[in-house]
């Protein structure tokens, strides 16, 4: 590979192949092939390379008319050196006859020492006549050429035009050409989305281009590269971009099954592993994400359309172990063409999260064809792995399945913490779901854990947003166990005060075995939380409050006991405060979850339904202001009602 400086700019850049042969090293070989990019060769060219003449095919319309290449040649002072030649797609014009199609040159080592100079002398020549070329001023690099040769009177050999095939032709012009063989296809831009050459609607060019593709679609199979398909597609076409996988229903589907998720972890460090043009993530909530791909156009695109976001070309190889807490990788472990780097991406990415990975794969065979290829099961690739602990399930699409990932945690976590699959589920369930993850990192953080009783996930955004009002109010948690409400509406800048009368006491020093039921003193996290351990019914506030609200507490109470409770509230509550309340109900029923700490709370008599609580808080001087109901909670063995009572 031997670097050269352009030609120029504008149709001078046309002339790059002129640049070549003013690398000494060609002189060293007898022969040298210029040919264009967009060439695919059937046969090797290495064929044309003999003898001691210049090897080219004229052009393949008239380019530029008769007229116009007359005038310019008369002006270089050649016109007793003109030859014509017919034009083989358009067989009523002519041409000068080296005036040779720019797509492929076969020079003889004299002849690459005789054009060297006069070649660039010949098209700059050209170049300052866009007047006279008008819209063929880009072919001055092949006029040029074509005046050097003549110019020189080196010998030449026209060539066949299937050693030089054009298929970006209109179909009817091909009328006129007999059937021959084909050995390279000048294809320009006729490619579709995966780097296949078009057809051209005639059957016996069409046989040469299915042959060509074959040949592209075998070399893919050998040895698939990333970075060229890709740069490619988001080039030629940005519509479809990655794929049918991040397009259409494919990627509804995709984004239902993963925005729970990442809702949950929008706070954390991400790492996008193959994030192509962020067609999926582009509305994802993340704060501190970092995408990578080997497509500078990709990077483009997507850096485009998320500013705010890093992106990176750079290897995954190189990225340092833990960097980011979770990994994303998906899409792209299915074009991994050989198990090696299948395996080395699965464990790079597990090596640079601390947390755990999102990919898709395939669990099972799929016909290995085109830019798909199917080796070990992911689902088998992940479970082996050393450093991942659970492995979930989050769907499938097409013949893909997505899976998270989790690693063994660098230090012990409590029993009572809930799973990322209840967050997420809280995360893809409620509105508020932005409250749910700032209250999930306040518990753990204090407590070492969020509930895993997985209906809180709903519950506790419910009373955040109606709570968090303007500051400096005076709020009341009956029930409050080991809740991070109570510190959460502190640091909102109110006055918490707590009652709870658990025999269970969590001493804040000990954490260990805590979960969201006992005794709590929140003054220990917070000075302005009041804590009282004592029966509700005794309880004499100093001053009523702004706000009162008890999360599934007084469905837990006997019957006789919530009444009292509830007869007390209008007295504790301020004129224009507000009560709100969560109650289990027994699931598809309205009736009172009749448990508390796994015990039948009333085994004689009725327990009571939510008509039941409705009317006590009536009864009690309170007037119903909202009811709801959340039914068919997935993994709770609740339904749950919520109310909001004034006076």
């Amino acid at each position: 590979m031997v670097e050269v400086e352009p030609f120029g700019n504008g149709p001078a850049v046309y002339c790059n192949k002129i640049q070549q042969l003013k690398t000494g090293a060609l002189l060293d070989f007898d022969h040298v092939i210029l040919c264009d990019a967009d060439l695919m060769f059937l046969s090797c060219p290495t064929r044309l390379a003999h003898g001691d003449v210049v090897r080219a095919k004229p052009v393949d319309l008239p380019n530029p008319p008769e007229t116009v290449w007359r005038e310019l040649l008369g002006g270089a002072g050649l016109e007793d050196k003109i030859e014509t030649c017919p034009i083989q797609l358009d067989p009523d014009s002519s041409t000068f006859s080296t005036n040779f199609n720019g797509g492929l040159y076969v020079l003889p080592r004299a002849a690459v020492k005789e054009l060297a100079s006069s070649w660039a002398k010949w098209a700059g020549y050209c170049l300052e006549r866009p007047g006279l070329l008008d819209k063929w001023h880009h072919h001055s690099d092949q006029l040029g050429f074509g005046m050097s040769l003549l110019q020189s009177g080196y010998t030449y050999e026209h060539l066949p035009i299937g050693e030089n095939f054009p298929c970006h032709i209109p179909a009817s012009r091909y009328a006129v050409l007999p059937e021959t063989e084909i050995h390279a296809i000048h294809y320009h831009s006729k490619l579709d989305a995966h780097g296949r050459l078009k057809p051209v609607g005639i059957g016996w060019i069409d046989s040469s281009i299915h042959r060509a593709n074959q040949i592209i679609t075998d070399g893919q199979r050998l040895d698939f590269d990333n970075s060229i398909f890709w740069t490619y597609r988001y080039f030629a076409a940005p519509e479809l971009g990655s794929g049918l996988g991040s397009r259409g229903e494919t990627l509804k589907l995709k984004s239902s099954y993963l925005k729970p998720y990442f809702k949950a972890i929008s706070q954390e460090r991400i790492f996008d592993v193959g994030c192509g043009d962020l067609e999926l993530m582009r509305n994802m909530p993340f704060t501190d994400y970092f995408g990578i791909d080997t497509s500078p156009m990709a990077l483009e695109i997507a850096g485009a359309k998320r500013p705010d976001w890093q992106f990176s070309d750079g290897s995954l190889a190189d990225i340092e172990d833990a960097s980011c807490d979770y990994a994303i990788c998906l899409d792209v472990l299915i074009h991994q063409s050989s198990p090696e780097r299948f395996n080395d991406l699965v464990s790079d990415l597990i090596r640079v999260s601390r947390k755990g990975v999102f990919v898709s794969g395939y669990t099972s065979a799929p016909p290995n064809a085109g830019i798909v290829f199917s080796h070990e099961s992911l689902l088998a690739a992940l479970q082996d792995h050393t450093e991942i602990c659970e492995v979930v399930e989050l769907g499938s699409y097409r013949d893909v399945t997505l899976f998270l990932g989790l690693k063994k945690p660098g230090m012990p976590m409590s029993g009572a913490d809930a799973s990322l699959a209840e967050i997420a589920y809280g995360c893809g369930e409620t509105s508020e779901w932005r409250l749910l993850v700032e209250l999930v990192e306040l518990s753990r953080e204090q407590f070492g854990f969020f509930p895993s009783t997985v209906s809180r996930t709903i519950e506790y955004p419910w009373f955040a947003r109606r709570l968090s009002s303007e500051p400096g109010r005076r709020i009341l948690d009956i029930g409050a166990g080991v809740c991070a409400l109570p510190l959460w509406l502190a640091q909102q800048g109110n006055e918490v005060a707590t009652i709870d009368n658990s025999p269970h006491f969590r001493d804040p020093p000990d954490k260990s075995r805590w979960n969201e039921w006992g005794f709590l003193d929140y003054s220990h996290f917070d000075k302005r939380i009041e804590s009282h351990r004592i029966d509700a019914q005794e309880y004499v506030p100093k001053n009523p409050f702004d706000a009162i609200y008890s999360v599934s507490v007084i469905e837990h109470m006997p019957a006789a006991l919530r009444r009292n409770i509830l007869n007390k509230l209008p007295n504790w509550l301020a004129p224009s405060g507000r009560v709100y309340l969560s109650v289990d109900l027994v699931p598809g029923t309205d009736d009172l979850w009749p448990l508390s700490e796994g015990k039948v709370v009333e085994e004689d008599v009725p327990h009571g339904t939510l008509n039941d609580i409705l009317n006590e808080i009536v009864d009690a001087g309170l007037r119903i202001a909202e009811t709801g109901l959340r039914r068919g909670i997935r993994g709770s063995r609740t339904d749950i009602a919520f109310i909001e009572a004034a006076p």
